[in-house]
This record gives C-alpha cells, structure tokens and sequence, in this order.
C-alpha cells in the first residue's frame, strides 16, 4: 500500500515536473488570492514562478482581481506578464476595471498592460468602464491609448455604453477624444438612440451637440424620437424636435 502511495507521489512529481508547475506555484497563487505579500515574495525568493496559472489564472490576475495594489506592484516588479488572460480572455486590467480600481490600473498600465487587449467578447477594458461608468479609469485607459471606437461582438462601443447607462461626463470626454457619434451597432443602433431609449436627456444632449443626427434610425427603422415618444418622455421629444427630429 504505501509502495503504491510513494508511486503515486512519483508521478505526481514528475507531471509537475513535466508541465513546468512547482509545488510552490499554487502556494503563490493562494498568496495571491489572499492579498498576502510578504508570502508571495518569500514564495518567490524560493523559485514560484511568477506566471503560474491555476484555476484559470495568474497570480498578478487574482491579486488584481482582489485590489490587492501592493501585491500587483510585487508581482509586476518580479516579472509577471500584465497581459495574461484568464478564463473568457479577461486580463487583470480589465479586472481593475471591473472593481473600479484606477491606482491598480495604473500600475498595470505603468507595467505593461495593453488597455486594447480584446476578451471573448471583443471587449477591453475601457468597454467595461465606460459601461459601468468610472469617469477616473476611463481618463487613464484613454490617457494610455486606447482605442476609444473599439466594438464588442455586439458592435456596441464605449460611447453607446457611456449612453446607456447615462454617464454623460464620460460621454464628453469620449467625444472629445474622438469618439464617433455615427457609429452604429449590428443592430444599427447609435448611442443617440440608446440615450432616447433609456431617458437620458443630458446624454442626448450632448450627443446631438457633437453633430448626431436626430433622424438616425435602426435596421428595423427605429428613430430616437420614436423611442421617446413610446416611453411618454416629454422633455426627450421636444429635445429631439428642436435638434430637427420629424420622425
């Protein structure tokens, strides 16, 4: 019985070996998760790999993914990669994005993460602040070149996402770096028409104020003026009329 014990554990060893994986790693990882630095750069000291994956991660993911900034500093500074990706492509930048974290961003950033690293969906994290509306992440993303018209498999951009949820200040701000008005989903919808559909009048405004066209329609021939005028939103309506809306 404990022949076979000893040879299971041989094995064991040796597919860690095999693989590249050191007992130490999802040590690491654990240290990660937990927000811990000083086991994380004692495992390091004693060989851990920096890039382990376990769980669908890297030890700089989960750190990132937990607010861990010290650690993501560490980590970064010990060689881990800041464009790795987990499960569904997500990398730690966009996990920052996610918690609303711009000083880990930042560090992440200041360490080499991409902010045009693309996820399953073909989204990037400046696609994940402008929807949940984090003005703070979306100035640095934009600040570190991102790409300020990229679209998810939806052909949904950050100024549609901006507009739905109402973020009129991240609004401006994409349109003032450049952001297209007339871009259009699959479905053709513009952001204008996601600010009618959702009553976001200030967003609308500003929409129609950077040259949107109060008279775009969808595939489907939906118009923004329809919208309002199916959810009763007065002010949106006459907002849309004077802008030259007839449909």
């Amino acid at each position: 019985m404990m022949d076979k014990f000893k040879h299971g554990l041989l094995l064991a060893g040796a597919c860690l070996l095999l693989t590249g994986f050191t007992p130490l790693d999802p040590e690491l990882i654990n240290a990660a998760r937990r927000g811990d630095s000083a086991a994380a750069r004692d495992l390091l000291s004693q060989g851990a790999d920096v890039n382990a994956r376990l769980g669908g991660g890297t030890p700089l993911i989960f750190a990132a993914a937990g607010g861990h900034g010290e650690l993501v500093r560490a980590l970064l500074g010990a060689g881990a990669d800041p464009n790795a990706q987990a499960a569904y492509g997500l990398t730690a930048l966009m996990y920052a994005a996610m918690q609303d974290r711009p000083d880990i961003a930042r560090l992440l950033l200041d360490g080499g993460a991409d902010p045009n690293v693309r996820n399953n969906d073909n989204a990037t994290a400046l696609t994940i602040a402008a929807r949940k509306g984090q003005l703070e992440l979306v100035q640095a993303l934009l600040q570190r070149g991102a790409d300020v018209n990229v679209k998810n498999r939806n052909g949904t951009t950050p100024l549609m996402l901006a507009a739905y949820g109402g973020h009129v200040e991240i609004v401006r701000l994409l349109l003032a770096r450049g952001a297209d008005v007339h871009a259009a989903d699959v479905g053709g919808w513009p952001a204008l028409l996601y600010a009618a559909a959702f009553g976001r009048t200030d967003t609308a405004q500003a929409l129609l104020s950077a040259g949107a066209d109060a008279n775009a329609s969808a595939k489907d021939g939906t118009t923004a003026l329809q919208l309002a005028q199916r959810k009763r939103n007065a002010v949106m309506v006459q907002l849309l009329r004077q802008a030259g809306a007839v449909q």
